[in-house]
């Protein structure tokens, strides 16, 4: 969570103060899952000294690349893919906030450049029958109706698969190509991780809340500007440089090995200990 600076209305104050600024007094430590949320507390008033920086961690028996790109090609067609096919995966809620109006807009570009790509999207994209309060607090159906549109109008349908939500999604990351993540914002965002973890080359879009910890723009990702031009000139970018792709995927695995799920949990066990001793 980043805070916003300003809130835009009376309510938003009131919840600022109530919950922001009340509550977090009465603790005792504050963990923030990166360096730009530590800073965004300590903005808002918040004591450096009670906050302690413990990043989101990551499974990497979970999270890791196939040994083989036998083992990769034989997984995509056991999944219904092309081995010729380059993948291209989103995974999360589709909806404004994670930027899907950005990535159909922009994926219209790439595949009439790209016919053969296809476009992963892993995650609720509309609510099920039942539809939860749960679904009704992220579910747009305006958004969700004009996002049909366009991929109709643009005749995008054939090479756009929907999984809706998935509980294997590691075997999603395995199979892609290229991980595109052009949300508006976030916390630490664990799909990058995840993605990193698996060893994709990963595009991302600079949102409030962009960890340093994800590495330097160019080196272990890439950041594309907030437009769906630009991010699908960096996908095609990708999708057209072996090497680059692996580059950006080795280097971008490497910076997520020191985020592993068992080192976070060994902090917070540490955290936890100095709680109880400081009593």
């Amino acid at each position: 969570m980043v805070i916003e600076a300003k809130p835009k209305n009376l309510i938003n104050k009131l919840k600022n103060i109530i919950y922001h600024k009340i509550s977090f007094m009465l603790m005792n430590k504050i963990i923030a899952s990166s360096k730009i949320m530590k800073s965004s507390l300590v903005h808002n008033g918040f004591d450096s000294k009670k906050i302690d920086i413990i990043p989101n961690g990551v499974d990497i028996n979970r999270f890791r690349p196939f040994t083989s790109n036998e083992r990769k090609i034989n997984k995509k067609k056991e999944m219904r893919f092309k081995e010729e096919e380059k993948i291209v995966i989103f995974v999360g809620f589709f909806t404004r906030r994670k930027g899907a109006d950005l990535l159909i807009d922009a994926w219209s570009k790439v595949i009439k450049k790209e016919s053969s790509a296809k476009l992963l999207i892993v995650g609720p994209y509309k609510p099920s029958k039942a539809n939860t309060n749960y679904e009704k607090s992220w579910f747009d159906l305006i958004f969700y109706e004009n996002i049909k549109k366009t991929i109709k109008n643009n005749k995008l349908s054939d090479s756009i698969t929907f999984t809706n939500e998935v509980t294997e999604v590691q075997e999603y990351f395995k199979i892609s190509d290229i991980f595109v993540f052009p949300s508006r914002k976030e916390g630490m965002g664990n799909v990058v991780c995840e993605a990193m973890a698996t060893g994709l080359p990963c595009i991302l879009t600079p949102y409030i809340g962009l960890p340093d910890e994800f590495g330097t723009p160019g080196e272990e990702y890439i950041l594309s500007s907030s437009n769906s031009s630009s991010i699908a000139k960096e996908l095609l970018k990708l999708m057209n440089d072996k090497t680059l792709r692996s580059q950006i995927g080795f280097r971008g695995l490497k910076k997520i090995m020191s985020m592993d799920l068992t080192n976070s949990l060994n902090k917070y066990v540490e955290v936890f200990f100095s709680l109880k001793n400081n009593k």
